[in-house]
């Protein structure tokens, strides 16, 4: 077992891992070093070889720390056995004596041999490294934490080591290391039953001691197939599922083996059926040794396969996210791909930013064993623009070298780790790959030195980005240090990548001050250079306010009068290509539109304006700009210029500006995956407005922010066709719109805007549109959820579309959820406008709206909708529960179901979960509601947000005297749900609260299938109608508050009689005589009238102040209605009963 362990390559948490170009010595083409070339900057001539300690030396893993540091992990040979061995190297190849003085450390983890097979990094800069330790001949897992400085930390399990027995009597291999976001670590491996092995799956709290939230006991271990299963990698989704992989043994046959684990530690249903799968590539063994998952959620495995004899290939296979073979990968879903020999083995697969594919491991020259590294592109084939053939060779000195690892460093250079073996003495090799044109690293710490410095010392930094950047070559990476820099107006004038020590502890922040807030623009990237930042926070920078306008003296004021336009990009302008990745944008500002001039026209009405305020509060672009992982919060798009200060004729006006737009960013070409924004805001676009080019928006949250105009979070405006918009798997919720027009999420121009797989609730509009708005182009929706966003928020009457509002586009919905919205006028809760219908939609309204159901269609309540919450995946959802009427609504196949790219929903699982699909964002289904609240009123259920009292359901308490009189209605709290329902002591609110009251509370919790009461009295101290709401607050999750309408009228003493009079007649007018009129009290008194020979009929002395139930009846002749309601307050007439046309009129 352990000497299958010393041969498995582990897959290590660098983010992301790339892959390498790598060339054989002998292969070079030219001075030209361009893919497949050794850097020179790198040890010597690209290589370093090093020798820790002893004869027999193993690196295993590697990953690269923010600040470019390499760490790489093995074993030492102490004399008597191996220990752990950690290394640290400066990004020049050189030991970084900062790590335990001279960059290396070993470590006896037992008695026995220790060997750290994975190494991950932590947020906070500590390093885990992971293997197995060897007690009395029995391998155990076993754990070791770093701090920064290469001292063992304490807090990790007291002495920074931790062991794990899985199986008491048999081996336990730790094959892999990686860390979570939260700081728990996942250790993967492989653990013997006594017959076989099995995967195993672990998960540390950052103190090192197994977490019972998974797997109940820490620890998950499972066969894939019958035979021998060993888990050689693991990776770990943007959605917190764990990803293993390695081979599965079925009779003589070993294939690749990939199991997904939820966050909780169990099989995933979704991946696979079971959450395993099984794939053969060869007839022989197929081992994959690394795995990794692309941006797009598949998974990426990699290793070796092997005909019936000795030979073998570098071979990967790519899957779907749930779990079948992805087709687009070499038509198969598999690649094989032979180097040099017929011995090549992969043991690493690492992705590069751009998608392409590499697999290094080692190849069989005839005599001894070499690097050897194949690149693919994405669909599979062999990338020809890397060396020429897609495959490199390389050789260390003559010896045997076997690479095990790969990472690559964020200026896109490749560092490839192994072992390398002269005459059987065991060190180890890294080598770095890529373009040294330029390519340098600097170096940058607070309290550093610019004098002179050249800035390529990590232990001599600089103290200034400005004067980095006036020293880099093209291609060089700035590395900052940990701390604050206070600099602005920097001005990027050359490729260059920028890169710190995380988002949260480097901070660059504007210079220079004004009424706190800075006045100068952090960064300015020229045309035509490409820029990579990373782990940077960027704050309080502000873009230039715009000029003064000249004075106006004469009519007309020439435009020149008006104020300037604020600078664009507060923390950023880009005229170039920049990519922006774990980044932190926060408190930077556009510029402020300037001042009007002053106007003294002699003679006229002359006017001017202020300048518009600045676009892109966080970043403008006008080239290319790419943002992933990041967040942008608290920016502003440039405050209104002001109107002129000084007036001097009667007649004459200046207004003040407009604000900016594009609170966080703006511009062309972009793309924003996976980021966050919170908190901006402009008049078009609180967060983002998009430009000229087209803009793609995944996986992202926008919460509370805020628009003045349009476009609360998001304002896609693409003018032509082709400058499209498009929003999938994203979360956009309590964002604030305060225009006329309105709109969360607003599309303006030509173009077509689609958005899919997206959450839109919570939000609110002061006008139109709480959720979409939609005025021009074509705006497709698919499988979007819209729910509990306001129109009219203010109540103004002048706003319509609580979900969408449509104002000139065409709009096409498809698969979605619209319900439980408002428009607090009334007139238009769930849609306003034309919307087509192309199936399986639930809608609850369609007041206001024209909405032409289609198949699969439902018009009505929706009360299966889930509360926002995080439900899995990298954005907030709202699930849906057993009573849902949207859960498996959509064949398959069907209208998009279960077909790229709706074959997954918002959080990235695979759709449909059970055969048919589920309507809206979420793909599943979250159970019984844990709590179910409805209420009625004499057996009548009253909804929720009922406006319309009724004396059928008790919420109209009808005439009472304003002298005296009560009512006293009881009202019923039903929970359906399966869990405690608690609820307080209702609230009145609303119109006349004080006219009504509750007398007798209900009691509280209520038990699953329980009810309980409470009474409401109606004790009105005016005359005329009065009116209130019932709020009843609960932990029902999506009825809380469960608020409802009552009513009732203040009348007169009863001692009052009044009379009623009316007329039974025909359609056509004609009276009807001998109409029998029945007229009941309250009291259940009786008064009975016939009808005279014209149709009339009278009531003398009715007590006022009372309700009554008026009642026709006729042998020949039947009525529309032949009853109704009256409250009597005073003298009736004209009450009317009509005839139908079923009976024959008297002559």
């Amino acid at each position: 077992m352990k000497a299958t362990a010393l041969g498995i390559l582990l897959s290590i948490l660098v983010f992301p891992i790339i892959g390498s170009d790598i060339a054989r010595d002998t292969r070079r083409k030219g001075a030209v070093l361009n893919d497949g070339n050794l850097d020179p900057t790198f040890g010597v001539g690209g290589k370093v070889r090093t020798d820790i300690q002893g004869d027999f030396d193993n690196i295993r893993a590697v990953a690269i720390q923010g600040d470019g540091k390499i760490v790489v992990a093995g074993s030492a040979y102490n004399g008597t056995n191996i220990d752990f061995a950690v290394l640290r190297y400066n990004t020049n190849g050189t030991l970084d004596a900062s790590f335990d003085g001279d960059g290396r450390v070993i470590t006896p983890v037992s008695n026995g041999d220790d060997l750290a097979n994975g190494v991950a990094i932590q947020p906070d800069g500590k390093i885990v490294a992971a293997g197995f330790a060897t007690t009395f001949g029995t391998d155990d897992f076993a754990v070791v934490r770093y701090n920064a400085d290469g001292s063992p930390d304490t807090t990790f399990d007291a002495d920074g080591k931790a062991t794990f027995n899985i199986s008491p009597t048999f081996d336990d291999i730790a094959t892999s290391v990686a860390v979570q976001p939260d700081g728990n670590i996942i250790v993967g491996g492989f653990s013997n039953n006594g017959s076989d092995d099995d995967f195993t799956v672990i998960r540390l709290t950052d103190a090192g001691a197994l977490d019972p939230t998974f797997n109940v006991i820490g620890i998950s271990t499972f066969p894939v197939q019958s035979g021998d299963d060993a888990a050689n990698a693991v990776a770990i989704q943007s959605d917190g599922k764990i990803v293993v992989a390695g081979y599965t043994e079925t009779g003589n046959e070993k294939d690749f083996g990939v199991a997904r684990l939820t966050s909780t530690g169990l099989l995933d249903l979704s991946f696979d059926i079971d959450g395993r799968v099984a794939s053969s590539i060869k007839v022989g063994d197929d081992i994959a040794n690394s795995v990794a998952i692309q941006l797009d959620g598949k998974i990426v495995a990699a290793g070796f396969a092997r005909d019936s004899g000795p030979d073998s290939d570098f071979a990967a296979v790519r899957y779907n996210t749930d779990g079948s073979l992805d087709n687009s990968f070499d038509t198969d879903g598999r690649v094989i791909a032979t180097v040099a020999s017929p011995n090549d083995i992969g043991r690493s697969v690492a992705l590069q930013p751009d998608g392409k594919i590499v697999i290094a491991g080692e190849t069989d020259n005839g005599s001894d064993l070499d690097f050897g590294v194949v690149r693919l592109n994405t669909d599979g084939s062999l990338d020809l623009t890397f060396d020429l053939d897609g495959k490199v060779i390389i050789d260390f000195q003559n010896s045997s070298d076997t690479a095990y690892g790969a990472a690559i460093q964020l200026d896109g250079r490749i560092v490839v780790v192994g072992d390398s073996d002269i005459s059987s003495v065991h060190d180890i090799g890294l080598l770095r790959l890529g373009s040294v044109t330029g390519g340098q690293p600097r170096y940058i710490a607070p309290g550093g030195t610019d004098v002179a410095n050249d800035c390529l010392s990590s232990s001599n930094p600089c103290g200034t980005i400005a004067h980095v950047i006036l020293l880099a070559a093209p291609g060089d990476t700035v590395s900052l240090s940990a701390g604050t820099y206070t600099e602005s107006g920097l001005i990027v004038d050359k490729d260059l990548t920028f890169t710190g020590s995380g988002s949260g502890t480097t901070i660059i922040q504007a210079g220079a001050f004004r009424n706190s807030v800075a006045t100068d623009r952090v960064f300015s990237i020229n045309s035509g250079v490409t820029v990579f930042m990373s782990d940077l926070t960027i704050q309080n920078g502000q873009a230039p306010d715009g000029t003064t306008g000249a004075d106006c003296t004469s009519l007309p004021c020439l435009p020149a009068s008006n104020g300037g336009v604020g600078g664009a990009g507060g923390g950023i302008l880009n005229n170039g290509t920049l990519t922006l990745t774990n980044m932190v944008l926060s408190g930077n500002r556009a510029g402020k539109g300037g001042t009007a001039g002053n106007i003294s026209c002699p003679v006229g009405a002359c006017n001017n304006i202020g300048g518009e305020g600045g676009t892109g509060g966080g970043v403008y672009s006008t080239g290319s700009l790419t943002v992933s992982s990041s967040t942008f919060t608290d920016n502003h798009a440039g405050e209104p210029g002001d109107a002129a200060a000084t007036i001097g004729c009667g007649s004459c006006s200046s207004n003040p500006g407009d604000t900016g737009n594009g609170g966080a960013l703006s511009g062309n070409t972009v793309s924003v995956d996976s980021s966050t924004f919170t908190e901006n805001s402009a008049d078009d676009g609180g967060a983002i407005l998009q430009g000229a080019t087209a803009i793609t928006i995944t996986k992202s949250t926008f919460a509370e922010n805020s628009a003045s105009n349009t476009g609360g979070a998001i304002n896609c405006n693409g003018p032509l066709p082709g400058q499209n918009c498009s929003i999938s798997e994203s979360a956009i919720y309590d964002n604030f719109t305060s225009g006329t027009q309105g709109g969360t999420v607003a599309f303006f121009g030509l173009s077509t805007k689609n958005i899919s797989n997206t959450t839109i609730t919570g939000n609110d509009s002061l006008g139109d549109a709480g959720g979409i708005l939609a005025n021009a182009g074509t705006v497709n929706i698919t499988f979007v959820t819209i729910a509990n966003n306001i129109a009219d928020a203010n109540n103004s009457t002048t706003g319509d579309g609580g979900g969408i509002r449509n104002e000139a586009a065409t709009v096409n919905l498809k698969n979605s959820i619209i319900v439980d919205n408002s428009d607090d006028g009334g007139e238009a809760p769930q849609i306003s406008g034309a919307i087509t219908s192309l199936g399986y939609n639930h809608v609850e309204s369609t007041t206001g709206g024209v909405f032409t159901p289609t198949a699969g269609d439902v018009i009505g309540s929706e009360n299966g909708l889930g509360p926002l919450a995080n439900n899995g995946g990298p954005t907030l959802t709202r699930g849906l529960f057993a009573n849902s009427e949207a859960l498996d609504q959509i064949p398959n196949g069907t209208n998009g179901c279960g077909v790229a790219p709706f074959n997954i929903d918002q959080r990235g699982v695979a759709r449909p979960a059970d055969g048919l699909c589920d309507k809206g964002a979420f793909e599943g289904n979250l159970g019984a509601a844990p709590q179910e609240i409805d209420v009625t009123g004499l057996a009548v259920s009253i909804p929720d947000l009922d406006t319309t009292p009724s004396a059928l359901d008790d919420t109209d308490f009808g005439p009472t005297d304003i002298t005296g009189g009560t009512v006293v209605h009881t009202f019923t709290i039903h929970n359906s749900g399966t869990s405690d329902l608690v609820v307080s002591n209702p609230i009145i609110t609303g119109a006349n609260p004080l006219d009504f009251s509750v007398t007798a509370p209900p009691t509280s919790p209520v038990a699953p299938g329980g009810t309980t009461t409470f009474e409401v009295t109606f004790d009105p101290n005016l005359l005329g109608l009065r009116t209130a709401v019932v709020n009843i607050v609960n932990n029902d999750l999506n009825e809380n508050p469960y608020h409802f309408s009552i009513s009732g009228i203040g009348a007169v003493p009863t001692a009052a009689t009044v009379s009623l009079s009316g007329r039974v007649r025909t359609s056509g007018g004609v009276g009807i005589s001998n109409a029998i009129l029945t007229l009941v009290g309250q009291d259940g008194s009786t008064r009975i009238s016939r009808s005279t020979s014209f149709g009339y009929f009278y009531f003398d002395d009715v007590p006022a102040g009372a309700t009554y139930f008026l009642s026709v009846k006729h042998k020949r002749f039947t009525f529309n209605q032949p009853g109704i309601l009256i409250s009597v307050l005073d003298e009736i007439t004209g009450l009317d009963f009509v005839a139908d046309s079923s009976g024959v009129e008297r002559k």
